[in-house]
């Protein structure tokens, strides 16, 4: 979103040349993330018969598969504005679902290019609307996000060392060092060193203790389950037979890979490690079987973008309102 700064320079009469200079500097940054979408596509694509890549796509049981999606992703962010209403009432300040509901659907558009930035938005509207302080406010979305991340790893342990998925096991010990990692963060947790209360950022989690961040982590669980329900269903549309350990164990990878924040909605990122990770599970021959799980997570991802440039623009004025913007495209941006 905008800071104050910047619209105040472009509005600004004194400063109008200002505006006109930053013009292609903004387009770059904005074309930026769908040009290396573009690219990391092209790349997966060099490797996959586009022929094999149509003939796939027309085999999707699109008849039962889109209404499912449609509910599911409603779902999702119903389950996410949950997540995200529960946490900083619990450790910041009260923040009412239906609030949530309209500053998070406008965000959407933001999330659309990439996912952390969206979260800006409740920053922003903690700040105004509640007078939390940026820093607190910062450290309670970083707790969402480091919570998201443990509630990923947690589900891919239980079925790394249970689940026959090669690829997945390789990564075995990543998943063993994060969570030992994520064990010590609670011990330091537990201890609330006087120190850290200094730095307003850690204030958030110091303040959650132990129970605290279970809480978060069952309050989030709903948001990623329905995540994993919408790929597998979708896999299951596109007649990809994968085990539910397998898929429990190797999905949090291609999640990870998808909040690399480089592309739209992980456009790119996550059909290589789609392709990476779910080739073997497909049938026919290595071509076939790329180009299955290529059609699955493409359309998975297109929809999922359209889903939410939709949702974006139903909640945009109200959210605006809310942070006290204009509903317009300048301030939409963060």
């Amino acid at each position: 979103m905008a800071s104050d700064v910047s619209n105040r320079q472009q509005t600004d009469p004194a400063s109008g040349g200002r505006r006109g200079r930053r013009g292609p500097l903004t387009l770059v940054r904005r074309l930026l993330p769908w040009a290396v979408a573009a690219a990391l596509l092209v790349w997966v694509f060099s490797g996959i018969p586009v022929g094999e890549f149509w003939a796939a796509l027309g085999r999707g049981q699109f008849s039962w598969y889109i209404p499912s999606m449609l509910c599911l992703m409603t779902g999702i962010f119903l389950a996410d504005t949950l997540a995200i209403s529960r946490t900083f009432s619990w450790f910041t300040a009260p923040m009412p679902y239906s609030t949530v509901l309209k500053i998070r659907g406008a965000s959407y558009l933001m999330s659309v290019v990439n996912y952390n930035l969206g979260q800006g938005a409740i920053v922003l509207f903690a700040n105004r609307a509640k007078g939390v302080p940026y820093g607190r406010a910062t450290g309670t979305v970083l707790l969402l996000m480091g919570i998201s991340l443990v509630v990923l790893l947690l589900m891919s342990g239980v079925g790394l060392f249970v689940a026959d998925a090669p690829k997945a096991v390789a990564f075995r010990p990543y998943v063993v060092a994060m969570l030992s990692a994520f064990g010590l963060y609670l011990s330091v947790i537990a201890a609330k060193p006087r120190f850290l209360y200094r730095w307003s950022v850690a204030r958030p989690m110091l303040d959650a203790g132990l129970r605290g961040h279970l809480a978060a982590m069952a309050v989030r669980a709903p948001h990623m389950l329905l995540v994993f329900l919408a790929h597998y269903l979708t896999m299951r549309a596109f007649g990809i037979h994968i085990p539910v350990l397998a898929f429990v164990s190797t999905m949090p990878f291609v999640s990870l890979m998808s909040a690399i924040p480089i592309s739209p909605q992980g456009l790119g990122t996550t059909q290589y490690a789609a392709v990476y990770f779910f080739s073997s599970f497909a049938s026919g021959s290595p071509a076939e079987q790329k180009a299955t799980v290529l059609a699955y997570s493409l359309t998975t991802s297109v929809l999922a973008i359209l889903f939410m440039l939709g949702t974006g623009l139903v909640f945009l004025r109200a959210g605006m309102a809310l942070l006290g913007q204009k509903a317009s495209p300048a301030n939409a941006e963060p």
